[in-house]
């Protein structure tokens, strides 16, 4: 059932094929898969990116387009009831309506006789934050751009009623044309509120901007940097304890939009 629509992936990598590893559906264990191998009557397996406890990571050739994808084998040891079934399929076709150049796509998904559930996906190329950060802070310029990518598409997400639940650094892919956001999963087993998708992104925003641990609370920082100005300030207000004195998701879009140079500067 090819939907053309999005979903980013729990447990992504950066310059690999993305991929879920978020609930998975209680059907049959899936076969071993080999290159070459064929799913769905479409999608053949090209090499292996990743085997792990969830199922199979696989860079694939769309034979309708021949294009690339990535394509995750699930399997699970769970037991096959109805109502778990159900529950992916539900949220699987709800995630499918988030489509956003901000979050990366689910292209297809469904379940292959002796494979069990598939998922087809965007094949992103790009670097994953974490890793940028682990060698160098990002430019304020370069902090409120990446918070505009990401807040426009949780706006899109949260306008669907779609919390992501999971905003940190490995969660997000850097590409020439802007960041996406990874990390969704698929009937998930909490649920977390919008608030919580707020504060995730202050916190992925400070580490981005800081460059020194999350663990250092943003007044520390501020002391031992002497950083101020309004990109510093929206994000103690995203970072805010209290929920409720957060801003919402389009009000911290509208504050970085909207915002005037220079967004840091250094108190002497």
């Amino acid at each position: 059932m090819r939907t053309g629509t999005a979903l980013a992936l729990r447990e992504a990598m950066t310059d690999e094929p993305t991929h879920i590893m978020g609930y998975i559906p209680p059907v049959a264990p899936a076969t071993t898969a080999s290159i070459g191998h064929q799913i769905a009557g479409r999608y053949r397996l090209q090499s292996l990116v990743r085997r792990g406890r969830h199922g199979s990571v696989w860079r694939a050739i769309d034979l309708a387009d021949e294009s690339m994808v990535a394509m995750k084998l699930l399997r699970s040891g769970q037991r096959q009831d109805p109502e778990s079934r159900g529950r992916f399929e539900r949220e699987a076709h709800l995630l499918t309506r988030l489509v956003h150049p901000n979050v990366v796509r689910l292209l297809d998904w469904g379940v292959a006789g002796g494979c069990g559930w598939y998922l087809v996906l965007e094949l992103l190329e790009g670097v994953r934050l974490d890793r940028r950060l682990a060698t160098d802070r990002l430019r304020s310029r370069e902090v409120r751009s990446l918070g505009l990518d990401l807040l426009h598409g949780l706006s899109e997400a949260h306008a669907l009623g779609i919390v992501h639940g999971s905003v940190r650094s490995d969660h997000v892919v850097l590409q020439p044309g802007g960041a996406k956001l990874i990390g969704w999963s698929v009937a998930a087993q909490r649920h977390p509120d919008q608030a919580e998708d707020v504060y995730s992104i202050g916190a992925l925003l400070e580490e981005a901007l800081f460059g020194i641990p999350l663990s250092t609370p943003i007044r520390a920082r501020n002391t031992q940097r002497r950083l101020c100005g309004p990109l510093v300030t929206l994000v103690a207000r995203m970072l805010h304890p209290d929920p409720a004195q957060r801003p919402s998701t389009p009000e911290a879009l509208g504050a970085l939009a909207g915002m005037a140079r220079p967004y840091v500067y250094r108190v002497t």
